[in-house]
């Protein structure tokens, strides 16, 4: 496993990696606020069979906030040149979560040649996104105090108040000097925009949408599956938003059973 750190000066993405150069790529983008540790299920077993590449979005753990002329297309591009650092290319699986999903998304229309596949989870088809500005002025209002209840939203009530998610909680709150209000609340504020139908119509790949039941986006999870050519879906009982993080056994099980399809 080595670790790529973010050089200040550049607009680049730190990054973690496992697994052998040669095999195949698989590629994890984390949701607000947690960073790329939150994947280290997927990546310890994934690792075995695939080169993992997971990143730190702009503000969180080893990467600097995001310049602030940055649009979302740009954040998609920067994961996508942390891809071509770690890996010898070759078809990418693709894993987010909340805005890692809308940046996978994004990152297959850029390069749509060059993705196997997409896994997506706490996320849904949303035409509203009315929860961006609740988040922003949250931020404002409580500066970086806002990470702890805000990482506890994204866990369900029992995984959140079980010793194991206090455990990450606490420990995703210490970690990432870069996290602060303004370095999140402006991977919200470039996410605000709402792409019509035919972005999701337009991704021919094969695609696995991940729902936790106590997921606020959960309602959408099934109508976003419904409008991706090649899609379907697999719901999590229980599970919240990062349901990866909650339920890894069943959400890697999903994942392999998807991935035996391709």
């Amino acid at each position: 496993m080595t670790w790529t750190m973010a050089d200040e000066r550049l607009p680049e993405l730190a990054s973690w990696v496992s697994g052998d150069a040669r095999d195949p790529v698989m590629v994890f983008v984390h949701p607000n606020p947690l960073d790329s540790w939150s994947w280290l299920y997927q990546v310890f077993e994934f690792a075995a069979s695939h080169r993992c590449v997971a990143v730190d979005l702009p503000g969180y753990g080893a990467t600097p906030p995001i310049p602030p002329e940055w649009t979302i297309e740009d954040l998609a591009a920067a994961v996508w040149r942390a891809v071509d650092r770690e890996t010898r290319g070759g078809p990418a699986i693709l894993v987010g979560c909340s805005i890692g999903s809308h940046l996978v998304e994004i990152m297959y229309h850029q390069r749509p040649e060059a993705v196997r596949a997409l896994v997506v989870s706490g996320t849904g088809w949303d035409p509203h996104r009315h929860y961006i500005a609740r988040r922003i002025r949250e931020y404002a209002e409580l500066g970086r105090a806002a990470r702890r209840p805000h990482a506890l939203d994204v866990l369900s009530r029992d995984f959140g108040s079980s010793d194991l998610g206090r455990f990450f909680v606490e420990t995703t709150c210490r970690r990432g000097e870069h996290a602060d209000p303004a370095a999140i609340s402006r991977l919200f504020e470039i996410r605000a925009e709402v792409e019509p139908e035919s972005f999701i119509a337009g991704i021919q790949a094969p695609a696995l949408v991940v729902s936790g039941t106590e997921d606020a986006a959960h309602a959408g999870a099934a109508p976003l599956a419904e409008r991706l050519p090649r899609g379907q879906m697999v719901a999590l009982q229980g599970a919240g938003h990062a349901c990866y993080l909650e339920q890894p056994v069943a959400f890697n099980a999903a994942m392999r059973s998807f991935l035996e399809t391709l």
